[in-house]
């Protein structure tokens, strides 16, 4: 309940039930279209009008770019009339996953100091809290470990008769929603999804006591969970795209790839911050400069990428002093020989470090969220550590600094970090609850929104409001100018006309 509770406030009151970033909106608006079953929206006639970052027009279709993992289950949140709900509701249910995957892979005392951690870590909670993937991501991966864990236990000769079919008939269940659970992450966010599954798979099967016969049929069994899985990404592709094999990331930005090369991450390597005349604020424009250094991805970068991710997640993991963060879990393997499971475990945590140097961004928002998916590796690697010093030291010696630690973060970092994240990027308050309010119920409205400085949240904010469609009570679309907002007013000659600038809500006489 600390969890549901922590996260739904930072939901609800730090980050104001909205998006606050373009890859939130976007999940947002594919949330709408499938809540009202579809897989893409019909394009606006002008689609000019309603450009927003992350969404794609191609062949009359209307789609974002993302996968439909996370937006499948955010379409929940949408019927709900509770988009924001659902990642709070996530978080909930991760904590007792990571607490039973502590048991099966440890002990209940690792168990619970896992779970302890989870539950205050500003990493979880405010990447938990917002609308981003991850949570999703962070779901299924704990899952699928759960699952597939038991799966792999050793088998007891003993039971026979109805007792056995009872557990044959468990162990099948399991293994089909281990494989299911793979498949759901990989649905929402496939790098992540391979570098943990792959590596915990094939290890946690190598090392089990079971036959390799039994070892091939529980695979087999997972398998068929999750290929269909993986296939309905494909399916998906060709539905919105018209190719299985195009990902519509790639249509929005062709450099959006993994690998090195000129060609990949960002081709503008120039940038100017103008400060505009009429309005007061400054825009921000990127521009490729033949005389500059291409912006293309190497090792190199690869490696500074990572290094900032592990900097960053030493600061917002625990809430700890950045030096203190993973003192426990070297001193795990320092004082206590391994296990095998302890291997498998930071062999994740090296698969996703290395699978995210083949990507050109960092991706540090509400924290190092490119890392989310280690989260049970770091965990359980932190509780057996303080398990391995409280033994060889003594629970005193453990639980004075790790007390001191945890208060450090109650009363300090996780305060300060919220009071951070209001207002994070730029997005302040419901500014379409503001509008909903401002028109008369019974009327239909035509918003046209100012954009000064051209950044995304000036028209972002307002965009959501269309609910996934042009054709609602409520339109918002940007100011082209008089012009060319004449053209969009003829499309909807029954809609009250507004212009919105600096929260001011501005009818326009026709």
């Amino acid at each position: 309940m600390l969890t549901f509770a922590l996260t739904l406030h930072i939901a609800s009151d730090v980050l104001a039930r909205v998006p606050h970033v373009q890859d939130s909106l976007t999940y947002l608006f594919q949330a709408q279209t499938l809540a009202r079953g579809d897989l893409w929206t019909e394009a606006p006639a002008l689609p000019e009008f309603f450009e927003q970052e992350f969404l794609l027009v191609q062949d009359g279709r209307w789609f974002g770019k993302y996968p439909p993992g996370y937006p499948i289950i955010l379409a929940i949140g949408v019927l709900l009339n509770a988009p924001w709900f659902i990642n709070p509701l996530l978080a909930t249910l991760t904590v007792p996953l990571v607490y039973q995957l502590g048991r099966r892979m440890g002990n209940g005392r690792i168990a619970l100091i896992a779970a302890g951690l989870i539950s205050l870590s500003p990493f979880f909670l405010f990447l938990s809290g917002s609308q981003m993937a991850h949570a999703a991501e962070l779901f299924w991966l704990s899952l699928f470990m759960v699952c597939w864990g038991r799966v792999v236990e050793e088998k007891k000769e003993e039971h026979r008769g109805a007792q056995r079919s009872h557990r044959v008939s468990r162990r099948f269940l399991l293994a089909l929603l281990a494989g299911a659970a793979a498949g759901m992450a990989f649905l929402t966010r496939q790098l992540t999804a391979v570098a943990i599954v792959a590596p915990f798979f094939l290890l946690t099967t190598w090392v089990s006591p079971l036959p390799w016969r039994e070892r091939f049929k529980r695979g087999a069994i997972w398998l068929a969970g999750l290929l269909p899985l993986v296939a309905l990404l494909f399916a998906y592709q060709w539905a919105v795209t018209g190719d299985p094999w195009q990902d519509p990331r790639l249509l929005y930005w062709p450099y959006d790839q993994l690998g090195f090369g000129d060609d990949v991450g960002e081709a503008p390597n120039l940038l100017t911050i103008d400060l505009l005349d009429e309005e007061p604020g400054y825009a921000v424009l990127w521009q490729t400069d033949p005389n500059q250094p291409p912006r293309g991805h190497t090792p190199q970068r690869g490696l500074h990428n990572i290094l900032k991710n592990w900097q960053a997640l030493q600061t917002d993991l625990f809430g700890w002093l950045p030096v203190l963060t993973f003192s426990f879990l070297w001193l795990g393997f320092l004082l206590k020989r391994p296990s095998p499971i302890d291997w498998i475990l930071l062999a994740t945590l090296i698969s996703l470090l290395a699978a995210e140097a083949f990507y050109w961004h960092s991706g540090i928002m509400y924290g190092p969220r490119y890392l989310y998916g280690a989260l049970p590796a770091l965990l359980l690697l932190t509780a057996r550590g303080i398990q391995a010093l409280a033994q060889r030291f003594g629970r005193w010696f453990t639980a004075v600094p790790l007390t001191l630690l945890i208060l450090g973060n109650i009363f300090v970092t996780l305060p300060d970090q919220m009071q951070s994240y209001r207002g994070f990027n730029y997005v302040v308050g419901d500014k379409v609850a503001f509008v909903k309010e401002a028109v008369p119920p019974d009327q239909k409205a035509l918003i046209f929104v100012s954009s000064p400085t051209g950044n995304w949240w000036e028209y972002g904010e307002l965009f959501l409001g269309n609910e996934g469609s042009v054709n609602g009570r409520l339109v918002f679309a940007r100011d082209l100018g008089e012009e060319a907002n004449h053209a969009l007013r003829q499309l909807y000659p029954d809609y009250t006309v507004y212009w919105f600038e600096n929260g001011r809500l501005i009818p326009l006489v026709k």
